[in-house]
């Protein structure tokens, strides 16, 4: 009750609470901000609402970096490109319009530590694949990341947006995060990615040379291990029990266009007991020649 009459105060006197917020009003009452976490999704499942439409969001996390000028409803525009490892998101119901001036792709990046080079080099302006943006949500996104996403999918639906996760059970669920939702919030459908396409990292790219299978093609079943051992790490009795419950969903969610590819991945993680990091694909530190090349495939500029 407590945080439905706060809800209901914030709705009335339109303005923004944050779960942080809400917290601090009865930190003896909550106990946890875990608690406040999981009531208010709780609450927002009951009423079969967005978490945005309660006027409670989560505190923003994710940062955007590439040649777009968002216009807030305040009047005031935000530069994206301002920010030399990157702009914080702004809430996308703060956001009246986007200029993408001659961006051709967005590129979400799983974590923060494979964004923030990419955006101090300004690789979305020194890309060989053309101008982009490039979007992190640190991990598990915000709604507010993917609200942002949303947005840009609404305002400009023919524009391809990837996402590059590590080789591992909580990268795949990442993407599926962004693409279909959250197993627990499946009626926030307002904010997912459903064009959302996988850029890597894949099986394919741990092993020599991006070893191919005995056919030659290039989703061909990895023979062996990686050649060097230092790319990859074992997967931990949680990694093997992520995976088995990302395939069962798949089963219970029926097929996908892409699902059989996410499917065929977590088995050959299983199979060879191995994991990979987004770092395992880049050249002494720097991962643009790699990127460059995935970008311009993906978008039909290069033969693989």
């Amino acid at each position: 009750m407590k945080i439905l009459s706060l809800s209901h105060g914030a709705l009335v006197g339109d303005i923004i609470l944050t779960k942080r917020n809400i917290f601090y009003q009865d930190v003896e009452l909550f106990g946890s901000q875990a608690n406040v976490d999981q009531l208010v999704d709780d609450l927002a499942f009951t009423l079969n609402l967005g978490r945005d439409d309660l006027n409670i969001v989560a505190a923003g996390k994710g940062l955007v970096s590439g040649p777009v000028t968002i216009h807030l409803q305040n009047g005031t525009q935000v530069d994206m490109s301002s920010g030399s490892t990157g702009v914080l998101i702004p809430s996308a119901r703060d956001v009246v319009g986007m200029n993408f001036a001659s961006t051709k792709w967005v590129l979400v990046i799983e974590k923060e530590a494979a964004f923030r080079p990419l955006a101090v080099q300004q690789y979305w302006r020194k890309s060989s694949a053309g101008h982009g943006v490039i979007v992190t949500g640190k991990g598990y996104p915000d709604l507010v990341t993917r609200s942002f996403l949303h947005a840009i999918q609404a305002m400009k639906p023919d524009m391809p947006i990837f996402c590059l996760v590590d080789f591992d059970p909580d990268g795949l669920r990442i993407m599926q995060c962004y693409k279909h939702g959250s197993q627990s919030l499946r009626h926030e459908s307002h904010v997912v990615l459903p064009r959302l396409q996988w850029l890597g990292i894949r099986s394919a790219d741990l092993m020599p040379d991006g070893q191919r299978g005995a056919d030659g093609d290039r989703e061909g079943v990895p023979r062996e291990l990686p050649a060097d051992p230092a790319t990859v790490m074992p997967l931990s009795l949680r990694d093997r029990s992520c995976a088995r419950k990302l395939l069962a969903s798949f089963d219970e969610d029926g097929a996908d266009v892409d699902d059989s590819e996410y499917r065929r991945e977590l088995q050959i993680m299983l199979v060879l007991g191995v994991k990979g990091e987004i770092q395992a694909v880049d050249d002494v530190g720097d991962l643009t020649r790699w990127l460059g090349h995935r970008l311009l495939y993906a978008l039909g500029g290069l033969e693989f």
